[in-house]
């Protein structure tokens, strides 16, 4: 099944807020966080 997907956000900063709407069903709230670059650890096995 197809589903359009309609978002409306604002960003400040590192922050996103707003709404999502899919379709025929309500709109849900979207929030956001910028994510840092993660550090990735490797092990010798």
């Amino acid at each position: 099944m197809r589903l359009n997907l309609a978002f409306a956000v604002t960003v400040d900063g590192d922050t996103l807020t707003g709404t999502s709407k899919a379709g025929r069903l309500p709109s849900s709230k979207v929030t956001g966080v910028r994510r840092t670059t993660a550090v990735r650890t490797v092990t010798e096995h």
